[in-house]
């Protein structure tokens, strides 16, 4: 099985054949283009990138797509100040950086990312023994603001698990400053919370969730993400400086057409088994290695936004909005951490205009 290859390792890169199945972006004269591909290894939202690659789509449609993985948004992000990759999916630990920080442009929301956040605690935790419905976003979340207050929380910063934890403790009537916070990345905090550290860990799938929620004799989920509200997403954003060229921005068209075909593939049922069966290879050459369960589980967290849903989302004005409803949905999240103070005020501001509709809308003009 081919090991995934991190940004410290060497790329991936896929030699392209020539005919073509896409209709849409076809590079000039029949000639392979170049682009790097950049996301968070592991992530639900690399899998269609996976499934064409595995199928050979990309080849097909005349692209030579290099992928290189990172360990999370915000690192990925910040090889954008030495060009190092043309197109890349986040979630919002890397769209706010990506946009605030350097410049990065929009291109369509990819899929909901609230779905594999979890937090977990032991369950001997007074959190458990505190019940449910004592908290005001959603009564499926575990404890009350005494049980939680003081509690050692593990956490990577500044990422969709930091604003999760937030959100909960929102709803309880508590601050960040009320529970002790422990920043961790993912894989460290999953490995020191079962090791006996802290009272609360911040999960998710691909760094373990899905596996601490099978192991019921010892943990309890007491937060996910859609109790909380969240309104979290992934997009696919793009270097400025790529955009700029129409070669390369021929070569996003591409690559958008071709991840919208897996997208649609993934959703039809008689793949379902196969698809599984990829998602379980995808983990493993991920790291993860899932069972089929596990994969099956993932698979159905966090769906995938059609191109005609991400289309809307990117064009229709939000309720009483001059901007789209999916600039005001990551401005809500950016407005949540300008309040926490993770966040400078005029950040906002300066998000708004970084959403650009007009690939994905020339997409969806061609492919009527």
């Amino acid at each position: 099985m081919r090991k995934f290859m991190t940004i410290l390792g060497l790329f991936m890169v896929f030699s392209a054949v020539m005919p073509t199945r896409l209709s849409a972006g076809q590079p000039a004269a029949g000639k392979p283009v170049n682009l790097t591909f950049a996301s968070v290894a592991g992530s639900v939202y690399y899998f269609p990138a996976y499934v064409a690659r595995e199928k050979g789509w990309f080849g097909e449609a005349g692209l030579n797509l290099r992928e290189v993985g990172f360990t999370n948004g915000p690192v990925m992000v910040e090889s954008l100040a030495s060009n190092g990759w043309d197109v890349g999916m986040s979630g919002i630990g890397g769209i706010l950086p990506g946009v605030l920080a350097y410049d990065g442009v929009l291109l369509t929301p990819v899929n909901s990312d609230d779905g594999t956040q979890y937090l977990f605690v032991r369950n001997d935790s007074p959190i458990v023994a505190a019940g449910t419905g004592k908290n005001s976003l959603d009564p499926r979340i575990y404890g009350d603001a005494d049980s939680w207050k003081g509690k050692r929380v593990l956490c990577n910063t500044g990422a969709v698990l930091q604003y999760f934890l937030i959100k909960v403790l929102g709803g309880f009537n508590l601050k960040p400053g009320d529970v002790q916070f422990m920043a961790m990345d993912v894989a460290t905090a999953g490995s020191a919370f079962r090791a006996g550290e802290g009272d609360i860990v911040a999960m998710t799938g691909s760094g373990g969730a899905l596996q601490m929620l099978n192991d019921k004799d010892e943990y309890t989920a007491v937060a996910h993400g859609p109790w909380a509200k969240t309104g979290l997403m992934s997009a696919c954003f793009a270097n400025k400086n790529s955009l700029a060229d129409p070669v390369k921005r021929e070569a996003m068209l591409i690559f958008l057409k071709v991840y919208h075909d897996a997208v649609a593939w993934i959703a039809d049922k008689n793949n379902y088994e196969t698809t599984v069966n990829m998602m379980m290879d995808f983990s493993d050459e991920m790291g993860n290695a899932f069972d089929r369960p596990t994969a099956a589980a993932y698979l159905a967290l966090d769906p995938f936004y059609t191109m005609r849903e991400a289309v809307d989302m990117m064009t229709a004005k939000a309720p009483g909005k001059n901007y789209s409803v999916m600039e005001d949905n990551l401005i809500n999240v950016l407005n949540f951490f300008i309040d926490s103070g993770s966040r400078r005020q005029g950040d906002a501001e300066k998000f708004l205009g970084h959403v650009d509709p007009s690939l994905m809308s020339e997409l969806a003009n061609r492919v009527k």
